[in-house]
């Protein structure tokens, strides 16, 4: 009796080590986002950075919803090991990533790089996400301007600008009093922040922080001027 027990949990530590090793590839399957990046000490996570592996051995990655990279990937069972290759994108040569499944829907990749311990969480996720790059294409107007606890609103319209229209094409437009003024704009692939680069020059390049509450509100950030926007659909009249 006390024998075939003993065969019994052996049977079962021998599937334990099995199992987890069929389960771990196919749990890697699917959309998965970036929520932290950890290089030695510092945090380096990227804004909507999402990553597709598909069944077929094929995977695409990108911020939001610009796609940057893809090719093949490869895991080895037996290391618990992912490599990717990439086909158009930035070569990487530091090799396969660890591979620990936490949950069914939280994945973790480690791998040294320059000597760093280069440490990726990953989520699950059903969507791509939404960088506030791609939230910020689209015609605003001024709802608010507060300079600490101050209202500056009617101020800042009637002597900056009344509203803002960033284009999908990198361009912006300045609504201002006396007319449009034209520039470049991008956001940081790090950090929710927005640059505006003035054709004319008659600004220095602005860096403003970016929130949003929702689709059709949007604030920027500087010092302790913050300037709250509502999405508009057509140019008032």
């Amino acid at each position: 009796m006390n024998m075939r027990i003993g065969n019994f949990l052996f049977l079962l530590t021998v599937l334990g080590f099995l199992i987890p090793r069929q389960d771990l590839l196919a749990q890697i399957y699917g959309l998965w986002e970036v929520t932290s990046v950890q290089v030695g000490s510092e945090a380096l996570t990227p804004v909507a950075r999402w990553t597709e592996l598909t069944s077929d051995g094929s995977y695409a990655s990108g911020n939001g919803w610009l796609q940057n990279g893809d090719g093949t990937w490869e895991f080895d069972e037996e290391r618990n090991e992912l490599l990717m290759t990439i086909k158009t994108g930035f070569e990487d040569s530091f090799g396969p990533f660890k591979v620990e499944m936490v949950s069914d829907d939280e994945m973790i990749w480690s791998r040294e790089e320059n000597g760093q311990m280069v440490i990726v969480k990953n989520k699950r996720i059903e969507e791509k996400p939404k960088h506030p790059a791609t939230l910020a294409i689209g015609l605003w107007m001024v709802k608010q301007a507060m300079n600490g606890e101050s209202d500056e609103t009617e101020r800042f319209t009637s002597e900056e600008f009344q509203g803002v229209f960033v284009r999908w094409d990198n361009l912006f437009q300045e609504i201002t009093p006396n007319g449009r003024i034209s520039g470049m704009w991008r956001v940081d692939a790090h950090r929710p922040v927005i640059d505006i680069l003035y054709y004319d020059g008659s600004k220095p390049l602005q860096y403003w922080s970016l929130e949003f509450d929702n689709e059709n509100t949007m604030t920027w950030t500087r010092d302790d001027l913050v300037i709250q926007f509502e999405r508009l659909n057509a140019f008032p009249e």
